[in-house]
């Protein structure tokens, strides 16, 4: 009666897990594992990072072609994505307005347009635009020119229109873009979702993809696609599918371990519950606690709860034909609850950081190694009643004198590896979040040629305007942009964007306003500038009735461009903050000298203005996370030890549970260090599974028993331990992707390390029942 309750509420706490866990929301933003910004400058990167405008721009090339067929697949491609209200803009060169904007842009026209002269409506400036547009009724655009011309003789709407080109005009072949061979035609596409919604960016480059395979002529063509977007989608999908591999080879190899050691499908199957009901709860109770799981997370979660598998390990290797599988557990459960409490406290520190992925994740692995222990202790016993298969028990062998040489060996690796940590104590940690990108060097190429070549703003450097109001920014935006004009002619940048080019302040707006003529003198302005040209007056009765409109209208402000093409555009440069302040940002395009570019605003900075390295902030971010985790570490580390302390009670029983595991650890991080690079928060993370496992094979390794058969069932569990972990983590290791890479070699050097120093150190007489 009892066994069938367990069983009972194990089935409904799985069943009710499990349910919750399939709706938790994953979050796959990089900014849902980072920690909440310590300054406006580190809260400002991550909004950058989701949501900036460098985020949401991909940058396409089109080559491999006959060049002469090159111009003609971007018009159709360009005009393919403009019918998609996904992208909020796509240029090419061909046409430089945004979509949907143009009745507001023309009615706006005078109050928008630069300004292009003293006395822009004098009859001599007249009579001036009135030949140029003479001139234009002459080339091939001569049917739009004469459509605008009774309205808009000065051309002030291609004065806005150009205006809302980037600051940085690529070359053109045939009216569009291309790079400076020719060989290679260049759009910009600019998408409407926020830069960490991977499922819409990889709809958006599905389809720009689709819109490419489906023209005419682009057979044996290339379609180029790089920036943020096509990058963040990439590397997704690249860790998925790359993991998902390497995770079924591992996986067959584990079941392959299970079946050799335990000659039963059954077991290896059961082995499979204590890992699937931590998972199963640890999901669901991030998900209850914080609404939701951030992607890293959840991947983190998943590797450190692998040690969950070493469970029914123990359980199965240390059965016998005389005990019920209940009553083995028994006998193994205090070793085996001072392993799970230990790990589970180390931990349990993260859950009170500052930092919501530390914290997400110390939920998810207390929660699921608890979960883990729990269905081993009153589950499997239930589920393996009257069946006790006989492990595969090898008879080995160590002579005395492997052991002296293994114990030595690894004492000069851990003092080679102190020794390495000193002199590298500078340069230990790796905080450039680049240099952990999994992106491919091929892919970073590309993405700089490309970027290159439109003049694309990049995603490091920007200017940041603050104020009280969205035209306290504007204004000074209008001061940065006069600044910033010397700066491209002193070739320290490229170009620039910011909301400023788009949208004047309003009091720019009334200045332009004030400097309209009205209908008298306009009148008699275009009867002289009409003179000696085949143009009557009465032509541009339109042109005037709109400047006369124009004087009265209400200065445009941000608040009346929602819901507009050119709303879109500027909402990301121009935004309100939770406090009312607003900020405008100027995203900087090929800056050719970092240094020379501080230094030339350090010199003469203006009120508000801040210029932002988002690299350098980033960094610090990840320096804050670092050291941040480290604290949460040592809280846990020193938990753990005092628990240790508790749970054996002795010094010497506590010094062979602690210095495997320490010394293991230095050997990991010497491993790390030696292989030429820097320790990362992937190597910190798993450094904390390496612990948890060191703890268990030092608790089992050193368990009082006094039967020599028991011993050899110990060594047997935790060998299978092992030979798991190397199986599970070693094969990550083998991968070319940093983070996977960083994972698995952590994990499999550590995990050999602390078997061997847990073996080597244990009591004489235990290593000797144990071989």
């Amino acid at each position: 009666m009892k066994s069938r309750v367990i069983l009972a509420l194990w089935i409904l706490l799985l069943v009710l897990a499990g349910a919750f866990a399939t709706r938790v929301h994953i979050e796959s933003s990089l900014a849902a594992f980072l920690p909440h910004g310590q300054n406006a400058d580190q809260r400002l990167l991550l909004d950058q990072l989701s949501e900036g405008p460098a985020a949401r721009l991909v940058l396409i090339g089109i080559a491999g072609a006959d060049p002469a067929k090159l111009p003609a697949l971007s018009r159709s491609l360009a005009h393919a994505l403009s019918t998609n209200p996904a992208f909020v803009r796509v240029a090419n060169g061909a046409d430089g307005t945004l979509r949907h904007s143009g009745d507001l842009l023309f009615k706006y026209r005078y109050l928008l347009a630069p300004e292009t002269g003293p006395h822009p409506f004098s009859a001599a400036a007249l009579h001036a635009d009135l030949q140029a547009r003479l001139g234009e009724l002459a080339t091939p655009a001569a049917a739009f020119v004469a459509k605008l011309l009774p309205q808009d003789p000065t051309g002030a709407l291609q004065a806005v229109a150009t205006r809302l080109l980037p600051t940085h005009v690529p070359a053109q072949c045939a009216g569009v873009w291309c790079d400076e061979h020719g060989n290679r035609m260049l759009l910009l596409a600019e998408l409407r979702g926020t830069g960490g919604a991977l499922a819409a960016q990889a709809r958006d480059l599905h389809f720009i993809r689709t819109a490419f395979a489906k023209l005419p002529d682009a057979a044996g063509a290339t379609l180029q696609l790089s920036g943020v977007p096509a990058i963040a989608v990439h590397t997704r999908n690249s860790i998925r599918t790359t993991a998902t591999v390497l995770s079924i080879v591992a996986s067959a190899l584990l079941i392959a371990l299970l079946l050799l050691a335990y000659r039963s499908l059954r077991l290896t199957l059961l082995a499979a519950l204590p890992l699937a009901t931590g998972l199963a709860c640890g999901i669901a109770a991030v998900g209850l606690i914080f609404g939701g799981i951030g992607g890293i997370t959840f991947a983190f979660g998943a590797t450190l709860l692998g040690v969950a598998v070493d469970y029914p390990v123990h359980l199965f290797s240390h059965l016998r034909d005389n005990e019920t599988p209940a009553t083995t557990l028994r006998r193994l459960w205090p070793t085996l609850r001072l392993g799970v409490l230990t790990t589970a406290l180390g931990y349990a520190a993260m859950i009170v950081a500052n930092f919501p992925g530390l914290a997400q994740l110390g939920v998810f692995a207390v929660t699921g190694l608890l979960a883990a222990a729990l269905t081993t202790r009153w589950v499997l016993p239930v589920l393996l009643h009257g069946h006790n298969p006989r492990p595969w028990l090898p008879r080995l062998s160590v002579p005395p004198r492997l052991r002296h040489t293994v114990r030595g060996t690894l004492l000069i690796l851990a003092a080679a590896s102190a020794v390495l940590i000193v002199i590298q104590h500078n340069h230990l940690w790796q905080d450039d979040l680049a240099a952990l990108s999994p992106t491919p060097a091929k892919a970073r190429a590309l993405d700089a040629s490309l970027r290159q070549a439109l003049g694309a703003p990049g995603p490091r450097l920007l200017f940041v305007v603050r104020g009280a109001d969205a035209q306290t920014v504007l204004t000074r935006s209008a001061t940065l942009a006069e600044r910033l004009r010397a700066a491209r002619a002193d070739k320290l940048l490229q170009g620039y964007d910011m909301a400023a080019r788009y949208l004047p302040s309003a009091a720019q707006q009334r200045a332009r306003q004030a400097a309209l003529p009205d209908r008298a003198a306009l009148d008699a302005a275009l009867a002289k500038a009409v003179h000696g040209l085949p143009f009557a007056a009465a032509t541009f009765a339109p042109f005037v009735r709109d400047v006369e409109a124009s004087r009265t209208l209400a200065p445009l402000r941000p608040t009346m461009l929602h819901g507009t093409a050119l709303g879109a555009r500027i909402a990301p440069l121009l935004f309100a903050q939770p406090d009312g302040h607003w900020i405008g940002l100027v995203p900087l395009a090929g800056v050719t000298d970092l240094t020379a570019l501080e230094a030339w605003y350090r010199h003469a900075p203006l009120p508000g203005i801040t210029l932002l390295d988002l690299k350098a902030q980033s960094n610090a971010l990840m320096t804050g996370f670092r050291t941040e985790a480290l604290h949460r570490f040592a809280w846990g580390a020193l938990g753990m030890l005092a628990l240790l302390i508790v749970g054996l009670r002795r010094l010497r029983p506590l010094l062979r549970v602690v210095a495997p595991v320490t010394l293991a650890l230095l050997i990991d991080i010497g491993a790390i260090l030696a292989s030429g690079t820097q320790l990362s928060l992937f190597n910190l993370v798993t450094l904390l599974l390496v612990a948890g496992v060191g703890i268990d094979y030092a608790l089992f390794f050193n368990r009082p028993e006094p039967h020599p058969e028991e011993h050899r069932r110990t060594a047997h569990a935790l060998s299978i331990c092992l030979l798991s972990t190397v199986s599970l983590f070693g094969i990550l290791g083998l991968s070319d992707i940093p983070v996977l890479r960083a994972i698995g070699l952590t994990a499999g050097v550590g995990a050999t390390a602390a078997f061997l120093f847990a073996w080597a150190l244990a009591p004489a007489g235990t290593r000797r029942r144990a071989d």
